[in-house]
């Protein structure tokens, strides 16, 4: 069975890009997966790649986004939550610290992930 990569904290990046228009600058974990013998599938090779899901954490985020009139405020993703989009949305860039990001429009967040439940 395969453990998907855990989320960094919102504190482990260091992007020096902040998002503009209708973009969200997202963090993304490690690209490796480990089954749960501990053996290390890099991305390039995984079972992940056919899913057309990603996970990352929101680094920044402009302040249009999610500006729809139908919007419900309470269901608006912020800056720090750990979300779900899909794989080939926005374009992938590299932060000050060598991790890497997308930028995509923030209708191309699929979901939030509930609190504890990506630990």
């Amino acid at each position: 069975m395969l453990t998907k990569p855990k989320i960094p904290p919102l504190g482990a990046f260091n992007p020096g890009i902040r998002a503009s228009g209708f973009n969200v600058l997202i963090g993304l974990p490690f690209k490796e997966t480990v089954t749960d013998g501990g053996i290390i599938i890099p991305d390039s090779v995984s079972d992940r790649d056919r899913l057309g899901e990603v996970r990352g954490r929101i680094v920044s985020m402009s302040p249009a986004c999610f500006d729809f009139a139908d919007f419900p405020e309470d269901q608006k993703p912020k800056v720090g939550d750990a979300v779900i989009f899909a794989r080939h949305s926005g374009i992938v860039t590299e932060g000050e610290d060598g991790r890497e990001m997308r930028l995509i429009l923030d209708k191309d967040i699929c979901g939030v992930i509930e609190e504890g439940a990506d630990d």
